[in-house]
């Protein structure tokens, strides 16, 4: 199975245990070095928002790094919850369900599927961005967030298992879908491009159409 939400190796009941600790500090130094991971995560994420959402509108989502970005803060947040959720239930020794439970099963999906990605995102973002250096916020969105997110996974115990490798296929198939309804409705692309289809300019918002957006930051 390659769509896999499981906790392997370890027993589905042991979830809290593989989710709240660190072999290298306290639960509750865990769970503050996950509150400060979430909160960097998020104040760039809102950084990055202000700078380019306005111009934009909701064509900031054409590019598969903003996909990315957006995936991790979701992500972050999911894993602050669920450790802190799972730190309560081991200090509580209440007895744990024989299955996982579904919100740390979507955290397990998501994790899947946001960890390798970065690495595609920021390879994709540095291969192909007209703008060098990159400003500082688009430096840590498309770099920083790479460090930061495989940090708090190594820091942890919970193992990325080949089990787990087809939710990098989910999102890939997502954006392709998303790629092309781009094309079929004529979103995204300029005016000088060999196609030659006129665009319908304001479908979704933001000061400029899609098709004057030159650059991904």
């Amino acid at each position: 199975m390659i769509l896999s939400s499981d906790v392997e190796p370890w027993l589905p009941g042991d979830w809290p245990k593989a989710l709240a600790t660190s072999p290298y500090m306290s639960t509750q130094s865990y769970i503050i070095f996950r509150a400060i991971i979430m909160l960097l995560f998020i104040g760039h994420f809102i950084a990055h928002l202000l700078e380019y959402f306005e111009e934009e509108g909701l064509m900031y989502w054409i590019y598969f790094s903003r996909w990315v970005t957006t995936l991790e803060v979701i992500e972050q947040v999911l894993s602050f919850s669920v450790v802190l959720w799972a730190s309560q239930r081991l200090s509580s020794n209440a007895p744990n369900p024989p299955e996982v439970p579904v919100l740390v099963k979507v955290y397990i999906a998501l994790l899947s599927m946001v960890l390798p990605s970065v690495l595609l995102s920021a390879g994709l973002y540095y291969a192909l961005t007209p703008y060098w250096p990159p400003p500082y916020v688009s430096l840590f969105i498309h770099g920083g967030d790479v460090i930061l997110l495989n940090l708090s996974f190594f820091m942890g115990r919970f193992p990325y298992g080949w089990n787990k490798m087809g939710w990098i296929g989910v999102l890939g198939v997502s954006y392709t879908v998303w790629t092309l309804i781009h094309f079929w409705l004529q979103i995204g692309t300029d005016d000088s491009a060999p196609c030659g289809r006129p665009l319908k300019p304001g479908m979704l918002g933001g000061k400029r159409d899609s098709h004057y957006l030159t650059g991904n930051t």
